[in-house]
């Protein structure tokens, strides 16, 4: 989860500056949006493989088994 952390937090720091430059009015304005739009996609997934899947894993495996179910189903929608 820390390496997720720094990947997501020097992803959306590409994409500011990134963002920063696109609201130039210059030729190269629609590759830096192109840009960003990208490290969005990226953040998503490395979010998605980093820290989505503690909801899902970490509280089905310190529930006892006759709770499981119950006690999973909680932890995602809380």
């Amino acid at each position: 989860m820390v390496w997720g952390a720094v990947g997501m937090a020097v992803e959306l720091l590409i994409a500011g500056i990134l963002d920063k430059y696109a609201q130039i009015q210059w030729p190269n304005q629609r590759s830096f949006g192109a840009g960003v739009a990208t490290l969005t996609f990226l953040y998503t997934a490395t979010f998605g493989a980093t820290w989505l899947t503690t909801p899902w894993l970490y509280p089905t495996e310190i529930f006892p088994l006759n709770v499981r179910a119950k006690g999973g189903a909680w932890s995602v929608v809380g």
